[in-house]
């Protein structure tokens, strides 16, 4: 709940996954009745749950309305998409009918032609779904087991389709060398002056990285920043894109980027 507040205190979209279906006693729909009741939030449900707890398979997507079902492998990949279990097609008309009454109001034209009679395309119903998620109308909500690959393709997908990108949101305000903000906004332009945000420090083998999200600017192998909380400057060795433990050398980065830099001595 803490963490909830903090996160509409700074208007940060979010996407809901609840984990662990395939525990004993998991209820997905009681989840959803609490996220409203004591979160205060609109859940917008994008799957349903097939089967429960130990035989939890898979969820039904209520924008395609197709079944996704895992083996029992663990393996992400092996999956099938099927016809919704018969057993669930009017529950997931149900939800779906609510998926998009909620969704449509985000678009009065597309809402008009809904309420005349015309269903909305899926590429509008992810748009509705977007821009809802950004101005935090509400929550897209998914459901799976992360410890056997159950559920999250779709919730990367949803990462991609429905939260913001650094240009969909308001730009973060600028700092003179004290710290100071200056009463003007970091665009985000790759030909702007560098600013970036060093979010975490993790030490490995190969010696310290700190991950930074760049805001504006490029920077380069070599280049020469400043440090506006100490005051003092760093010059840039190395930098890592990171995929989980691999990592692929970059010389250049820009607005919009999150790389590692490796051995900053000041952070």
């Amino acid at each position: 709940e803490t963490n909830w507040r903090y996160a509409n205190d700074s208007k940060v979209s979010r996407v809901i996954y609840v984990n662990k279906l395939d525990r004993i006693g998991a209820d997905f729909y009681r989840v959803i009745a609490q996220v409203k009741k004591i979160l205060g939030a609109t859940p917008l449900v994008m799957v349903l749950p097939i089967g429960t707890e130990s035989d939890f398979v898979g969820v039904v997507d209520l924008l395609t309305m197709k079944a996704h079902v895992w083996d029992e492998s663990g393996q992400p990949e092996n999956f099938k998409i099927e016809e919704i279990p018969a057993d669930m097609v009017e529950k997931a008309k149900e939800y779906r009918a609510q998926l998009i009454e909620t969704a449509v109001e985000q678009d009065d034209e597309i809402m008009e032609a809904y309420l005349e009679g015309t269903e909305p395309t899926i590429e509008q119903i992810k748009k509705c779904i977007r821009k809802g998620t950004i101005d935090l109308a509400f929550f897209p909500t998914y459901c799976g087991s992360s410890f056997k690959n159950k559920g999250l393709q779709l919730v990367l997908d949803a990462v991609v389709d429905y939260l913001p990108s650094p240009t969909d949101v308001k730009p973060l305000p600028e700092v003179d060398a004290e710290g100071n903000e200056t009463g003007k906004f970091a665009i985000i332009d790759p030909t702007a002056p560098f600013r970036g945000l060093a979010f975490k420090i993790m030490d490995d083998k190969f010696g310290a990285l700190t991950f930074t999200r760049i805001y504006s600017g490029t920077i380069k192998k070599g280049d020469t920043v400043l440090n506006s909380f100490t005051g003092k400057t760093e010059r840039i060795s190395r930098m890592v894109e990171m995929h989980a433990d691999d990592r692929n050398e970059v010389d250049t980065a820009q607005a919009g980027d999150i790389v590692a830099i490796v051995g900053l001595k000041n952070v």
